[in-house]
């Protein structure tokens, strides 16, 4: 995809219209901004959102945000290159032919997902996908849909605007069987089988997941035997280790149970394709890394690295369970895991 550029734009906002009157041509979306802007203390991190009402290639909407790029005046110490964080926000949305009424759950939706970016500070890109841990909404119609995946527009070009360079990153919803098979394998490859019943990634909420086919189920199956998992790592709430103290020459690790809920698939589905599996705690970081000598070290800066050897993988795939209690394993020293109970907020 190239980058286009709004040299008749003064500011950010201006170079996103022009943008968009470039797809829609004379035609005036329905928009509603917020009333204080976040900057100056208001609750919602989107300045507005425009929806458009589309009819081809299947009736729906097509949701754009503004405010996850610098809409006015540069921010100080900002990457001069890049607008805000790189990004707005679109998104489509099945409707029927004949409804007119604007799905407006899209707003909290939107500005929970751009919360999370700015709270967090870790922006979203092509081919990131997250577990929303419940529905997208529960304003519409019961949905089967419990994640988002993302994606470049497929209308919506990469543009320089006086603050930097932006790119549209379409949300694309997602059933849990999908998040699961897009982690197995790749987001790629779940969007492409996607996009055959979902032209331009239109999310339908009423739509079962595609694995419920035969063909998608073999297709899946066959990617992740050849390809294996592209996902690097998980995040997870608990993750801390320590080197044991001598006489004792091994690790203890501590780990939350949810977060070891996909290790059984998703770590031999990387090392086994000589490729690390990474577990993100808060403050540090556990490393398996495939070897030819079994072994650990502390890498420094939160970093354990577990080697592990060929022989070790389906062993390991199997002793670490999500489920709370001690398991322990020897790579040339005594590793003891301590799997705690994930304590959920609320």
């Amino acid at each position: 995809m190239g980058s286009l550029t709004s040299s008749s734009a003064d500011y950010g906002i201006d170079a996103i219209r022009e943008a968009l009157e470039r797809l829609y041509p004379n035609t005036a979306p329905i928009h509603f901004g917020t009333i204080m802007r976040y900057s100056l203390g208001g609750p919602d991190p989107l300045d507005g959102i425009s929806f458009y009402e589309r009819e081809t290639p299947l009736p729906h909407w097509h949701c754009i945000s503004f405010g996850m790029s610098e809409l006015y005046a540069k921010t100080p110490g900002s990457a001069p290159d890049i607008s805000g964080w790189g990004f707005e926000f679109t998104f489509r949305v099945a409707r029927a032919t004949d409804d007119k009424n604007v799905p407006t759950w899209v707003i909290p939706f939107l500005n929970n997902l751009a919360r999370y970016v700015f709270n967090s500070g870790n922006p979203f890109r092509p081919g990131h996908h997250m577990d929303l841990r419940g529905p997208l909404t529960l304003e519409a119609l019961p949905t089967l849909l419990s994640a988002v995946a993302f994606v470049a527009d497929p209308e919506l070009e990469p543009i320089d605007t006086p603050n930097g360079r932006l790119h549209f990153l379409q949300i694309v919803g997602l059933t849990k069987d999908e998040l699961q098979a897009a982690k197995r394998w790749n987001t790629r490859g779940i969007l492409r089988l996607l996009e055959e019943s979902c032209p331009l990634w239109i999310t339908d909420l009423e739509r079962s997941s595609i694995t419920d086919r035969a063909d998608v189920a073999a297709h899946i199956r066959d990617g992740i035997a050849a390809e294996g998992s592209a996902l690097q790592g998980e995040y997870v709430a608990v993750a801390r280790w320590q080197i044991a103290d001598p006489p004792r020459q091994g690790v203890d690790i501590e780990l939350d149970a949810d977060g070891l809920g996909d290790f059984a698939e998703l770590f031999p589905a990387r090392l086994k394709f000589d490729r690390e599996f990474l577990i993100w705690g808060t403050k540090q970081t556990i490393v398996f890394r495939p070897a030819t000598t079994a072994g650990f070290q502390d890498a420094g800066s939160g970093v354990l690295v577990l080697d592990i050897t060929p022989d070790l993988v389906d062993r390991l795939a199997q002793t670490l369970k999500p489920i709370p209690g001690t398991y322990r394993f020897d790579i040339g020293g005594d590793v003891v895991v301590t799997v705690v109970p994930t304590e959920h907020a609320g």
